[in-house]
């Protein structure tokens, strides 16, 4: 992992907007509805300057959305846009010689969003943070593929992460995940594959029709059945590519086909 870039006024940008995280997230284990009463609970794990987060919590304004990103300086963003009420001027570059403040006053404001925030710390398992069932759904964007063999679990498609969100996860919620990378998009498959038999890859979109009953799987009647699967997400139907992160927007302008799976718990 690269070396974290510390920002230009980091601790005041910081204070600015530290009410747009929470401090003990631990602590909320259980009590996340305290925090959002009445909505329901969606993680994205890395959700680096919370274009995506924003974009949810602004087309759906009954949900709340929690994103976590480790590095401070990227979380800070996330917290910045939250508190821009989601208008991504404030990512824009300063003028020759302006000042932030400067610039703050000439972007036009909006009310924070009152149904997001963010968790500025690396997370091992999920677990720590959400009780069982809590959330009604994690969306895994774009996360670091670890290529190296020995760093496995440390991807947040692996098995253990896998089995975190499930546990966190109401029956009948959802798990998404996009990336470029082919090969763990196909690390991915292999998890989930392994985590439920049954299920055959296939290189096309594929949909569990509705009303079809759920695979057998876990001892509890829930398991990882496949609702959606594609290889390049935008030249599918698929209601995940319209919204979209950084990462992906930068990848489509490449021509880099973005890889998606939605499991459904």
């Amino acid at each position: 992992m690269s070396r974290q870039r510390k920002l230009k006024h980091e601790a005041e940008r910081y204070d600015a907007v530290k009410e747009f995280s929470v401090a003990d997230p631990k602590a909320m284990k259980g009590r996340w509805g305290e925090m959002f009463p009445g909505k329901d609970l969606y993680l994205e794990m890395g959700c680096g300057r919370g274009q995506f987060l924003a974009k949810q919590a602004l087309r759906h304004p009954e949900n709340a959305y929690i994103g976590t990103e480790c590095r401070l300086s990227v979380a800070l963003r996330a917290m910045e846009l939250i508190r821009a009420g989601g208008n991504d001027e404030v990512h824009r570059n300063l003028l020759p010689g302006e000042r932030r403040e400067d610039f703050e006053a000439r972007v036009p404001a909006k009310e924070p969003l009152s149904n997001a925030t963010v968790i500025a710390e690396l997370i091992g398992d999920p677990r720590d943070y959400f009780a069982d069932g809590e959330l009604s759904g994690v969306y895994a964007n774009f996360s670091d593929p670890w290529p190296k063999s020995r760093h496995e679990k440390r991807r947040m498609t692996s098995k253990s992460y896998l089995e975190a969100y499930r546990a966190i996860t109401r029956p009948g919620g959802f798990l998404e995940i996009k990336t470029d990378n082919d090969d763990l998009f196909r690390f991915t498959l292999e998890m989930i594959n392994e985590l439920h038999e049954g299920f055959e890859t296939r290189r096309t979109d594929t949909v569990r029709m509705p009303g079809e009953p759920a695979e057998e799987g876990a001892a509890d009647g829930r398991s990882y059945v496949i609702e959606e699967l594609s290889y390049d997400l935008h030249r599918s139907n698929y209601a995940a590519k319209d919204v979209t992160t950084q990462y992906e927007e930068k990848f489509m302008a490449k021509g880099v086909p973005i890889k998606y799976v939605r499991v459904r718990f």
